[in-house]
């Protein structure tokens, strides 16, 4: 699972997948969350100020689940080229911004892009939290 924005709230993730037999990979805008990442139990990081995202992506073989709170459609639009086939993209961040995406880089590996509106920061915070400490997953 890739985590974009993790300095954005994402960090919830992070640690949210531990356990669950996904690789996590925090994506940030410089070097300045990676420890935290780290801390949260992530995989590996990527700055995407120094770094091709999609191309980190691919090195690791690919992601097949994204979750992005990154408030720009230009960061997300760099993730696209990094999903592995049938990889799907989970955008909760808002931004006025397109996501730039051909139909191509959708077709080709079945790929798909979804957005949720995932209520207040606080409101994941606590639903996560509970998940958290009533050992509760999305297989239950």
């Amino acid at each position: 699972m890739t985590v974009a924005g993790i300095a954005g709230g994402n960090f919830e993730f992070a640690g949210g997948v531990e356990g669950h037999g996904y690789r996590t990979v925090d994506m940030g805008r410089g070097t300045g969350a990676q420890d935290f990442a780290t801390k949260l139990g992530a995989h590996a990081y990527t700055d995407s100020s120094t770094q091709n995202v999609a191309e980190e992506l691919q090195k690791m073989g690919g992601a097949i689940a994204v979750v992005s709170t990154a408030p720009s459609g230009k960061a997300m639009s760099a993730l696209i080229d990094g999903w592995d086939v049938n990889g799907k993209f989970m955008t909760v961040g808002d931004s006025k911004q397109p996501i730039e995406v051909t139909p191509i880089q959708l077709i080709s590996d079945r790929r798909s892009l979804h957005g949720w509106s995932a209520g207040t920061s606080i409101e994941s915070e606590d639903t996560l939290g509970f998940s958290a400490t009533d050992r509760r997953s999305a297989h239950d």
